[in-house]
């Protein structure tokens, strides 16, 4: 079982009893598929891998950075007490759009942490068709354009890859 681990046809090569590579987590761009199918080895993949976990990293991250927190904790340790917090102030979530590219497992997960605090929830998703939201906050949109214009806060949730 491996995560960040590079598999290249090299290591499959030194390892002649190995049958079956499994990637924790999503995608397998670290294992060298054409070498694998080549050599007859299997892959595999657990996509359920730390969901929750990814999902509310990106939470406090996304909390951190709309608060402003990294920023203000630099002034504190610097001994600035800021009496104007700058021209970009912050802002209630109550009041903000989250727009999300992307609408997979961890996405859904981090949406569903965040539709409490948010006023609505876009998503853009080329692979998601006919989605039945039970939930009227969030919006399937047919664009990135228009995503865009709707939302404050983007949060990006697509392997990366030549096509995204």
């Amino acid at each position: 079982m491996v995560s960040y681990a590079k598999i290249t046809r090299r290591v499959m090569e030194a390892l002649p009893e190995l049958r079956i590579i499994v990637k924790y987590g999503v995608g397998v761009d670290n294992i060298d598929l054409a070498a694998a199918h080549e050599l007859g080895k299997y892959v595999a993949n657990v996509p359920d891998y730390c969901i929750e976990e990814v999902a509310l990293h990106t939470l406090s991250l996304t909390l951190a950075g709309l608060r402003r927190s990294f920023y203000f904790s630099e002034q504190v340790k610097r001994k600035n007490w800021l009496s104007d917090p700058g021209p970009e102030q912050i802002f209630r979530f109550s009041s903000t759009n989250l727009g999300l590219i992307g609408f997979g497992r961890i996405s859904r997960k981090f949406a569903y942490f965040m539709e409490r605090m948010v006023a609505r929830i876009y998503f853009y998703d080329p692979y998601v068709n006919n989605l039945d939201l039970d939930n009227k906050k969030y919006s399937h949109l047919e664009s990135l354009e228009e995503l865009i214009k709707r939302v404050k806060t983007l949060s990006i949730h697509v392997p990366f890859t030549a096509e995204t």
